[in-house]
């Protein structure tokens, strides 16, 4: 099934230097993040990020995004757009 567009809510949050947590306030405790895209905070190319690979998918805790890849996205803002657990 299909989850519509305005089921999902967007989140900015700014990456980390290797894996680690990222501060994602918004963000509850066992929402999905689907889909997670940025640029660099001082601008360039388009950042790219999977959630389940760079990031985790679903948040572990509120407020809190892990990243678990070591590339360094510590420069880049990044938008999660997550769909609530409560659907």
């Amino acid at each position: 099934m299909r989850t519509p567009l305005k089921l999902f809510y967007p989140v900015a949050f700014v990456g980390s230097n290797g894996a680690g947590t990222c501060t994602a306030t918004g963000v509850a405790q066992g929402d999905q993040i689907a889909v997670i895209i940025g640029a660099p905070t001082a601008g360039g190319a388009l950042v790219a990020a999977k959630a389940g690979v760079d990031f985790e998918s679903f948040a572990s805790n509120a407020n809190q995004i892990k990243q678990l890849s070591a590339t360094n996205f510590s420069a880049s803002t990044l938008i999660a757009l997550c769909v609530p657990n409560a659907l």
